[in-house]
């Protein structure tokens, strides 16, 4: 299970924290074999050194993401619509199967117009838009949504 978290570069905490969720998902149900992935910009300019890697994850979201995770802060930039954008429209056209896609909206920052944008965006689009207030309700919110799809993934095999 392959989760792509996108955002802010600025977000470093927060990313970190999704990737620990990821992990402590990882454990919990690695007795059913399941395995748990997370991927983020840093994963493909560490590992690809071509100038450009935004067409790296644009395809890793189009063509192998099983979940898109989005958190912002503040304003949502133009790269992170584009890569909601690709998500949502990778989930149409899988007829719903993947990726499904979770934003989560950090309450404290201040928010300007493109969040208020992106959230009228969200709404209109079948993907969970979820606000935290620190780093641990952010834990528990990914970790609650992504436990949940999980587990109906394991019912439906």
């Amino acid at each position: 299970y392959r989760c792509f978290i996108g955002g802010s570069t600025k977000i470093v905490h927060e990313r970190n924290a999704a990737r620990a969720v990821l992990s402590k998902l990882y454990n919990q149900f690695d007795n059913k074999d399941f395995r748990i992935t997370a991927h983020t910009f840093e994963d493909f300019s560490q590992k690809h050194k071509d100038q450009g890697h935004q067409n790296e994850y644009d395809n890793f979201i189009r063509l192998t993401a099983d979940c898109a995770i989005f958190i912002i802060c503040e304003k949502v930039g133009v790269k992170t619509i584009a890569e909601y954008e690709l998500a949502i429209n990778t989930l149409e056209q899988t007829n719903f199967k993947r990726p499904p896609v979770f934003v989560y909206n950090d309450a404290s920052c201040e928010e300007d117009d493109s969040i208020t944008v992106f959230r009228k965006k969200v709404s209109e689009n079948r993907a969970y838009w979820r606000d935290y207030s620190d780093i641990d309700n952010l834990m528990h919110l990914i970790q609650e949504d992504l436990s949940s799809e999980l587990w109906e993934l394991l019912y439906q095999a």
